[in-house]
């Protein structure tokens, strides 16, 4: 099964974001999207998901897509502990088991802590966590690895690892270690967009 964008355009007002954007995935792939900032990625992900409409093209492939999104923020509920948020995507998941999930990336006196008290590191730790233990067939993540020390880095990417399953993954990134540290093929987002292509020739 593949899941494809065909000539996939965007803008805002005069502000063109992408045009005739065309992307090929194979279901169980893994690829990291990869584009200075501000080229269309974020955009891209919302329009995979049905938050936002292309204004051209289609999407084709994705009609019975569950995506388990890492967004660019890492959209946690403050008040609550790591065990609640992630529970929130997965309520038949038992506190201990998503204690020890957790453990992974967290140390243990956290856990008694609301997500507020964390550094944004943590915080991005379990945004991950949470995407990885859903019941989603498609991880999608906008920069899943952003603000974490190396060594953190390092144990997040296992864990990506160990947790996908099989999982259908594409990835944002702008560092291309990442994504042979998770053996995914790397997307040019700009070559992928002719008019891009032509510009960047000129």
């Amino acid at each position: 099964m593949e899941y494809r964008t065909e000539n996939l355009g965007k803008s805002y007002g005069e502000k063109q974001i992408f045009c005739h954007l065309n992307l090929c995935l194979k279901e169980g792939g893994v690829y990291c999207l990869m584009a200075p900032s501000g080229m269309g990625k974020t955009t891209l992900f919302r329009i995979l998901m049905g938050l936002e409409r292309a204004d051209e093209g289609r999407l084709i492939g994705f009609e019975k897509v569950r995506f388990a999104p890492v967004f660019q923020e890492d959209r946690l509920c403050m008040g609550l502990g790591a065990v609640k948020n992630v529970r929130l995507v997965r309520p038949e998941l038992s506190e201990e088991t998503a204690r020890r999930e957790l453990l992974q990336l967290l140390p243990a006196d956290s856990l008694n802590q609301p997500v507020s008290e964390y550094s944004g590191g943590m915080r991005r730790r379990v945004a991950l966590m949470r995407a990885l233990l859903s019941a989603g067939n498609f991880l999608l993540f906008d920069e899943p690895f952003e603000g974490l020390d190396e060594k953190t880095r390092e144990a997040a990417i296992r864990v990506v690892e160990q947790k996908r399953q099989g999982r259908t993954l594409l990835f944002a990134s702008h560092y291309p270690e990442e994504a042979r540290a998770l053996d995914a093929r790397i997307i040019d987002f700009l070559s992928a967009i002719p008019e891009r292509q032509d510009q960047s020739s000129g």
